[in-house]
């Protein structure tokens, strides 16, 4: 018979606590990502999301702005951003991919993508003006206007498939695009390109960022976070990497956003694995420094799939955990009888509010609440005081 641990919240020890910055997270942080199929959108509707990141939705430089210099098709933008406008939520746009005709090298093998024009080799007049690029990002911000709220400045330009140019090139590119946006839409909010937690890849970033020192102020640290095959808990350590890389080249006090991230093993985890892994993960990331974060991807079946399954309900309710709510940080148990650590993360608005769970095993959560509500949405009443404790999370009202 398996024993039963009962846990407390009151001076426990040889706890391992995480806590978010000073500055509070948005009213709802929930961000989600889809490729591009509109006969799929309406699924999109009523799932909490809050934000929509534009990226592996053919609205990049080379699907926009392909056929030739000054020449634009915004039809697939204009379909995304009608799409965010039904949901009531906002824009984030990501740049990348270089369109053949201004490739330096549109034979680039780096490329690895199915474009085949070279896409991540920079463009031929960066190093002269850099005009190609600066075209396109004033043709954007016209076309756009104030219908995208923030930019990420590149795509994971530490991976030859999205950049094969230099830091110092990546720099003039970030500095021009951000001073045509700036002028554009003040209010537009600049995030750097999209940072690593793998040390190798940072050097790149380090260079990057001594490069474009002075030239670009950036309003959002933007990370991509993946696990790969989890568990969920693996997240908090590759934040905390990213915030130590923050602190060692002086950015550490700028809000930190996952703007891209799940599990690279998706396809690999059953239904109820998934479940776990959205309200875990959602839940880490939420209280251990990210003030916001974009779910990859709503449709992608490999990597964080959602669309037609359980797992979009999950997400779903973790929205409704933190709509209003800001993370205070995590407490991390070890439980000797079930040799799995339990946490306890505390959500905050007018009143302290607990996501519960156990990584193996079960347990139990002493509380004077008196409802408790499941990942699937159902809501339960608090019997006897305690709340019962699996690997799935729970909320305590």
């Amino acid at each position: 018979m398996r024993k039963v641990v009962k846990l407390t919240l009151i001076a426990i020890t040889a706890m391992v606590c995480f806590s978010l910055s000073a500055m509070a997270q948005a009213n709802c942080p929930m961000g989600m990502q889809t490729r591009y199929n509109p006969t799929q959108f309406n699924t999109l509707q009523g799932k909490g999301i809050c934000h929509l990141r534009l990226w592996d939705t053919q609205t990049s430089w080379i699907d926009l702005n392909g056929a030739g210099q000054g020449v634009y098709n915004w039809t697939n933008l204009d379909t995304m951003l009608n799409e965010a406008n039904t949901l009531g939520v906002d824009v984030l746009y990501t740049f990348g991919k270089v369109p053949g005709w201004a490739s330096s090298n549109p034979n680039d093998p780096n490329c690895k993508d199915f474009y085949h024009a070279g896409d991540c080799a920079p463009p031929s007049d960066v190093d002269t003006g850099d005009n190609y690029f600066k075209g396109f990002v004033a043709a954007l911000m016209q076309h756009a206007g104030t219908r995208i709220a923030a930019y990420e400045m590149w795509n994971e330009p530490y991976n030859p498939p999205y950049w094969d140019g230099t830091p110092a090139q990546l720099a003039t590119m970030v500095a021009d695009a951000a001073q045509i946006i700036r002028a554009a839409n003040p209010n537009a909010t600049i995030i750097t390109p999209s940072i690593s937690v793998w040390k190798n890849q940072q050097v790149f970033l380090q260079n990057f960022f001594s490069a474009a020192q002075g030239r670009v102020t950036f309003d959002i640290f933007g990370m991509h976070d993946y696990t790969w095959g989890g568990p969920a808990e693996k997240v908090v350590s590759e934040i905390d990497q990213v915030k130590s890389f923050q602190t060692a080249i002086g950015m550490q006090n700028i809000p930190l956003w996952g703007v891209e991230g799940s599990d690279k093993e998706w396809s690999s985890f059953t239904q109820d694995q998934k479940n776990d892994f959205i309200a875990r993960y959602l839940t880490l990331e939420l209280n251990n420094g990210s003030q916001r974060h974009y779910w990859y991807s709503w449709n992608t079946s490999t990597v964080g799939g959602l669309i037609g399954s359980s797992g979009a309900t999950v997400y779903t309710t973790v929205s409704s955990w933190f709509n209003g709510r800001t993370g205070q940080g995590c407490a991390r148990l070890w439980s000797k009888v079930n040799n799995a650590y339990a946490y306890n993360c505390t959500l905050q608005d007018t009143a302290k509010h607990q996501v519960v769970w156990i990584t193996g095993g079960t347990a139990t959560y002493s509380t004077t609440a008196t409802q408790y509500q499941t990942t699937d949405g159902v809501i339960h009443q608090v019997v006897g005081g305690s709340v019962p404790v699996t690997t799935s999370p729970v909320f305590v009202f």
